[in-house]
């Protein structure tokens, strides 16, 4: 199962989401064959993830120094099995690059729990806010991997 989450620049968003989902498979056993990527449907191929995400998954012993953002492309969205946007326009604009991806294509929310709405974007804001958003996405991923499991 490869599983792919997008935002707009894979520098805060869908980068944490990467990083934490791949600390989850690691700890847990029955979620090993499940291969997790991000990338953005706006992004500068290369690009580090922004301070405060790096600062916000230190805090949760997870190193994101290392990612480098990458753009979304068709050849990305034809290996996924499941992709999973932040936002409804997020899941808009993979439709436009690839109608095929529609059904394997869904907001976070939507597919964790059935729920409307969007993981809001940190970038710009204090670290708080992306402390609240990393919980969010903890709390999401952690049923999408159970529901994928």
């Amino acid at each position: 199962m490869r599983l792919l989450f997008v935002c707009t620049g894979n520098t805060c968003r869908s980068s944490m989401a990467e990083a934490i989902a791949k600390k989850k498979i690691n700890e847990n056993e029955k979620y090993k064959d499940i291969i997790v990527e991000s990338a953005g449907v706006f992004a500068f191929n290369g690009s580090s993830a922004s301070n405060e995400a790096i600062y916000v998954m230190q805090n949760r012993g997870i190193d994101l120094k290392c990612h480098r953002a990458r753009s979304i492309t068709t050849d990305i969205i034809k290996k996924a099995d499941l992709i999973l946007t932040m936002t409804e326009n997020h899941k808009r604009a993979v439709s436009d690059i690839s109608k095929s991806a529609n059904m394997k294509t869904f907001t976070l929310k939507e597919y964790a729990s059935g729920e409307k709405g969007d993981i809001l974007d940190p970038f710009g804001h204090n670290i708080k806010v992306y402390e609240s958003c990393a919980d969010e996405l903890e709390m999401y991923i952690e049923k999408v991997l159970e529901k994928i499991a």
